[in-house]
């Protein structure tokens, strides 16, 4: 989380800054999001996600029972 974003998680690594402040957030459309992750159950192929908001809370969820140090984050970048 971070100050503005309390509710949040914050990606970052050796290689990405704590401070690019890339987040997981509810949204649906690429515009909603300046570089941040939009999770969602669907996606249409366009770009757009589905049930975001019930994925963030999921993820939330996950995050917190297993705790955030635990996690692991693999981005494939499939087109």
């Amino acid at each position: 989380s971070s100050d503005k974003y309390p509710t949040h998680f914050v990606l970052y690594n050796e290689s990405v800054s704590k401070s690019r402040a890339i987040l997981y957030h509810s949204g649906n459309v690429p515009n909603e999001t300046r570089g941040c992750m939009i999770p969602g159950y669907t996606y249409n192929g366009k770009g757009a996600v589905g049930e975001s908001r019930n994925m963030v809370t999921a993820l939330h969820r996950y995050i917190n029972s297993a705790g955030v140090k635990n996690i692991r984050v693999i981005i494939n970048n499939i087109r």
